[in-house]
């Protein structure tokens, strides 16, 4: 109202995003069970609905004289209102703090007829109330505390209601062979923190994952300026602990990791790194744990990774053969390739119970 500000920007309309990740609960509504369906609305859907069932942005225009606040030192209640371009429609918006007596005077060129009533507070979303019908081009309305109104002389206004389906785990166990998914494709299910996995073509012309971003980009918030944080994606359910996990790797150049039990954005969990010359390090979090190098490794191949969580005990393969042990923390999380700002490529994903 005092900027004159006519659009908002919702990132994102609905958010897809792993629990325990960075923004999982930024959005209008939540679907971040692809393999379910399950999804919830959560009511700044309504809240948003109070502007965009009312309106459009290409034939309705705000009223400026129509518009103010209830209480101009907080800004928290307000009124805005806006006409249809080609015809006598109008629509009101009010968010109110308090309690407020609302007394509407229609002027002329606006519609002087029934007015439709939508209300949403805390407990209850997209409500429509009883319509008022204006005496000699005036009413009154009563308004609630902390609630939203949609005033409007339209019709065609709803709140649809679906049957949603059930919520559902991550599929256990699971795997993937990326063959499924176009060259250029974003996998199924991953979910990449920084860096960019896509499909790629393998010598064999099969499908596989491949990190593609050459360098660091800028990083437009400091939480995310860590140095160990480099290109990673998560996959799985952030409740599994015990498992073991695979998956194969060929080492284009600098290296790769097989992590799991791995929480949130900065791969903070347990990672199994291993770079093109054979030497590795198990870390968790920003500790290593053990380091080593394979005699005789040859980076020019494919390797298969493989990391087995049984409570305390992680035990780490390559090519079948183990390689360290440790006994550490019992901790829960998702499964994670990462890589260092190479063309590194990733296949066969594997994730299964215990022997």
């Amino acid at each position: 109202i005092r900027d004159q500000i006519t659009k908002t920007l919702i990132w994102a309309p609905i958010g897809s995003i792993y629990k325990s990740v960075t923004w999982d609960k930024a959005g209008a509504m939540k679907a971040n069970e692809p393999w379910s369906g399950y999804y919830e609305v959560w009511p700044t859907i309504w809240a948003t609905a109070h502007t965009t069932q009312f309106a459009t942005p290409e034939n309705w225009q705000y009223l400026d004289e129509a518009c103010g606040l209830f209480d101009a030192s907080t800004y928290k209640g307000s009124i805005v209102t806006l006409k249809d371009k080609n015809s006598a429609n109008w629509s009101m918006i009010i968010c109110t703090e308090d309690s407020e007596t609302l007394e509407v005077n229609i002027k002329k060129g606006l519609a002087n007829e029934k007015v439709y009533v939508w209300k949403s507070d805390s407990e209850n979303q997209f409500v429509e109330l009883a319509s008022i019908i204006p005496k000699k081009k005036s009413f009154t309305i009563q308004l609630d505390p902390k609630s939203i109104y949609s005033l409007t002389t339209t019709t065609g206004q709803q709140k649809g209601a679906y049957e949603i389906p059930e919520s559902k785990a991550f599929p256990f166990p699971y795997k993937e062979d990326y063959e499924n998914r176009k060259v250029g494709d974003l996998p199924k299910y991953h979910s990449d923190q920084k860096g960019s996995f896509e499909i790629a073509l393998k010598e064999d012309g099969t499908h596989c994952l491949k990190q593609i971003a050459p360098e660091a980009g800028y990083d437009w918030m400091r939480i995310y300026r860590r140095p160990n944080i480099k290109p990673h994606t998560l996959i799985g359910d952030v409740n599994w602990r015990n498992f073991t996990c695979s998956a194969d790797v060929f080492i284009e150049g600098g290296n790769v990791e097989l992590g799991g039990r791995v929480k949130g954005s900065f791969l903070n969990g347990y990672r199994f790194m291993i770079a093109k010359n054979g030497s590795w390090k198990l870390i968790h979090n920003k500790k290593t744990l053990s380091k080593g190098i394979i005699d005789g490794f040859d980076g020019s191949i494919w390797h298969q990774l493989k990391i087995k969580f049984q409570d305390k005990n992680v035990e780490v393969f390559v090519d079948n053969k183990s390689v360290t042990k440790a006994n550490h923390i019992v901790s829960s999380g998702y499964v994670s390739f990462a890589s260092s700002y190479h063309h590194n490529l990733f296949d066969n994903l594997e994730i299964i119970a215990n022997d």
